[in-house]
């Protein structure tokens, strides 16, 4: 944590986020300062695989889960 905000090194890039859910929705934006990407993904709709697509989002952009 940095200041109350959730930081992560994932196959030495930084990660900075935050997300939520509530019942009917969900949202989580990560920003990969590193590389210059930023991951935001939105949900109106009860289960959905968010970890699994978040994992995905990380693969992705750092090469690693």
């Amino acid at each position: 944590m940095a200041y109350t905000m959730p930081v992560k090194i994932i196959n030495g890039q930084w990660v900075v986020g935050r997300g939520g859910a509530t019942g009917g929705s969900a949202a989580n934006w990560n920003v990969y300062p590193d590389t210059g990407w930023v991951g935001v993904v939105l949900s109106n709709c009860d289960d959905v695989p968010m970890r699994d697509i978040l994992d995905r989002e990380t693969q992705a952009v750092t090469g690693s889960r």
